[in-house]
């Protein structure tokens, strides 16, 4: 399991192995060195997580889903 300390708020992730890592409810916002790509590829769950980016998981996808029905459309 990976711990973000709340006293360091801009943690760094650069070649962090989180294959298959349990990121439910994760506050990973802030963190540098991982894309949220990265993340959604390795981590086994993202569920409830606040991504780098500072956006739930959920909606990160929804954004990214409708992202692509637009560059589609174009």
């Amino acid at each position: 399991m990976i711990h973000l300390l709340p006293a360091y708020p801009r943690s760094l992730l650069v070649e962090a192995d989180l294959v298959e890592a349990d990121l439910s409810g994760a506050n990973l916002s802030g963190v540098k060195g991982i894309t949220n790509e990265r993340l959604e590829q390795q981590a086994s769950s993202l569920k409830d997580a606040t991504m780098p980016n500072g956006q739930k998981y959920e909606d990160w996808v929804k954004d990214k889903k409708a992202q692509g029905k637009d560059e589609k459309n174009e």
